[in-house]
């Protein structure tokens, strides 16, 4: 019913909250470890921050050509609008079809992408803020998560748009890249790195 996962690690980059963001963060810790568990994301600021790593965004591109054939369907997850349409300008500047959707994309044109997407005609899909659910394209055949999660139900959620499996319609195998980001001072795990028992069994 599920395709198998192949897991693969992207280096990203190394952040340190400011006192700003630790106050901001430390309201979500203050309700006891079960509210902590809550924080999915890093505080907007940061994820800017993200965002306008060049280094980082250079290595998305390059590890995403290494790994992956140049037809594979591809869903990116990424860590803003800014990043998603700097991916998909990238991706398009080395000949692959890539567009960008999030939230603020008008409700007609992501379903227009989502459609070309669907039918081959876009090889890889870059978002941010959607597709966490809801969303069915079963041949896709990678996903990258390129934002920093910590929630595994999140985490399970965008990397559960791979995995339909060949009796859902989909491939027997799925590529998951994982970009690995190290924020010195936040005190959470990325979520990927407590499924080594998943990785293993996949």
């Amino acid at each position: 019913m599920l395709a198998k996962a192949d897991q693969r690690v992207i280096e990203g980059g190394t952040f340190q909250l400011t006192p700003d963001e630790l106050e901001t963060v430390s309201k979500f810790a203050r309700g006891g470890a079960h509210q902590k568990h809550l924080l999915a994301w890093l505080p907007q600021s940061v994820e800017d921050r993200v965002t306008q790593d060049s280094q980082r965004t250079a290595r998305i591109i390059e590890e995403y050509q290494h790994y992956t054939e140049p037809d594979w369907p591809t869903l990116i997850f990424a860590t803003s609008v800014e990043h998603a349409q700097t991916l998909a300008a990238l991706l398009n500047l080395q000949g692959i079809t890539a567009r960008s959707v999030s939230g603020t994309t008008d409700p007609a044109v992501r379903r227009r992408v989502v459609d070309g997407f669907r039918r081959g005609e876009i090889t890889a899909l870059i978002n941010y803020g959607v597709f966490r659910e809801g969303f069915d394209a079963p041949k896709t055949r990678c996903i990258i998560v390129a934002r920093p999660v910590y929630s595994p139900n999140l985490y399970f959620q965008m990397i559960g748009r791979g995995l339909r499996g060949p009796k859902n319609g989909g491939n027997e195998r799925c590529l998951i890249l994982n970009v690995s980001d190290t924020i010195d001072n936040f005190g959470q795990g990325l979520a990927f790195t407590d499924l080594n028992w998943l990785w293993d069994r996949m």
